[in-house]
């Protein structure tokens, strides 16, 4: 006796009368996605008389990455009367591309924007920094030149905020607050007071 399966058989191209058929299925390089764009998905299936059909899905990729600042001051502590320098370096944890972004320092009306080498520029109570795009994975870097009135006691509280152009996904670490000491200024002996008695009273005669 032969048994009776429960199986059913599902029809195809050719048990339907349509024939011989190829269906090929492209998809967009997959690099693209760290960089954002658009996705595109295309399906082909061509009939054995010669007749290819097509159909494109396309999926938007949206960039999103982690912006992180960190920030210096050379030298630290910082002497009355010299200027110093503040550090920064923004770094790019992923998990795409950046487009770009800024990064804003406020600090205090004591203290004055001197120079940069790498094109910061003086801005509302500080200075602002900026770069066209940061791959995964990279490091940018901005030194400042202050310069501050030596009457100033400190320490200099300098705020630092990076503003990416894309959607961040971790704001932790987007602010730093950097405190930086001032050494007072000092004299040997009697000086400051325009006289030589203390050094009179140190050193003796030959």
């Amino acid at each position: 006796m032969i048994g009776r399966s429960d199986k059913t058989r599902r029809a195809t191209a050719l048990s339907r009368g349509l024939g011989a058929a190829a269906a090929l299925l492209l998809l967009a390089p997959a690099a693209s996605a760290a960089s954002g764009g658009n996705l595109e998905n295309i399906a082909s299936v061509t009939h054995n008389g010669g007749t290819t059909n097509l159909s494109t899905a396309i999926t938007q990729i949206k960039i999103r990455t982690d912006l992180g600042v960190t920030a210096s001051a050379s030298p630290d502590p910082i002497f009355a009367g010299t200027e110093f320098t503040v550090t920064l370096q923004v770094e790019n944890f992923g998990p795409s591309n950046s487009n770009g972004f800024s990064v804003e320092l406020q600090t205090s009306d004591d203290v004055s924007f001197v120079s940069s080498p790498d094109n910061c520029t003086l801005d509302t109570g500080g200075a602002v920094c900026g770069l066209g795009s940061l791959p995964v994975g990279d490091t940018a870097e901005f030194s400042i030149l202050w310069s501050f009135l030596e009457s100033l006691t400190g320490p200099i509280v300098v705020d630092v905020r990076v503003f990416p152009d894309n959607i961040d996904s971790v704001a932790d670490n987007d602010v730093v607050v950097l405190s930086i000491p001032i050494d007072p200024a000092f004299f040997l002996d009697g000086f400051e007071d325009g006289t030589t008695d203390a050094w009179s009273n140190t050193v003796s005669d030959p």
